[in-house]
């Protein structure tokens, strides 16, 4: 597939900086390791036991207009068709969660979806024609950070503000027992989208509010 992109002669050519983007993250994934540069992965390790609750994450940094959808779409085909190849190699998944940072991002992102009429597997010709079918098998859901916000548990729906006070003992910086925990919050994220515990791929674009991410209930392998 690499070989694929950097196709001189191709009629749709990836642009620079979006093969440089997706190699990056490959090189990480699978070649660092073995090309002696494992201090790079021991060195994002370090960072993110130490800011983000050891949750793996990487972050591309991409110019605006430089064609970041194209670069999901690009790792999203490489992760799934490596998964097809290789079902028991835990680098790789066929299930992403896409967070957007509101509807109208939202929406454009839908040609992340395989199945989209105008998905951009197709249009910007990323995956060779004998290998689009194992797309099939990518388990993709696209939304917006709304979702992860926590929400009034079910058990506290029907009581009366004045009753919730109460019963918080009139501690305005007490902990709210009636809003989700960030655990309830990936479970329910978990059982409304049908993600089952395994590697999971989020994907987050420009969804600037989301600070603290999923989860690690959702075990994912990236983010």
């Amino acid at each position: 597939m690499l070989e694929y992109w950097a196709d001189e002669h191709r009629e749709n050519r990836v642009l620079f900086a979006q093969r440089e983007a997706a190699e990056t993250a490959i090189y990480l994934t699978e070649a660092a390791q073995k090309d002696s540069q494992g201090w790079m992965l021991t060195r994002l390790d370090k960072v993110n036991a130490e800011f983000n609750a050891s949750l793996p994450r990487v972050a591309l940094k991409m110019a605006t207009g430089s064609g970041k959808t194209v670069v999901m779409t690009m790792l999203i085909a490489w992760q799934v068709l490596n998964k097809a190849a290789s079902p028991n190699d835990k680098r790789f998944t066929r299930r992403f969660l896409v967070i957007a940072p509101g509807v109208t991002i939202r929406d454009r992102l839908r040609v992340l979806l395989p199945e989209h009429p105008n998905n951009y597997y197709r249009e910007r010709d990323l995956v060779p024609a004998d290998l689009v079918p194992a797309l099939g098998t990518a388990q993709i859901v696209v939304t917006n950070y709304h979702l992860l916000l926590p929400k009034v548990t079910k058990e506290a729906a029907g009581l009366a503000r004045a009753t919730k006070d109460l019963l918080l003992g009139g501690k305005d910086d007490a902990p709210d027992p009636f809003v989700e925990s960030p655990q309830q919050v990936a479970t329910r994220v978990a059982r409304e989208f049908g993600l089952k515990p395994g590697e999971l791929i989020v994907l987050n674009d420009e969804a600037h509010h989301v600070v603290g991410g999923l989860d690690a209930q959702l075990d994912p392998q990236r983010l």
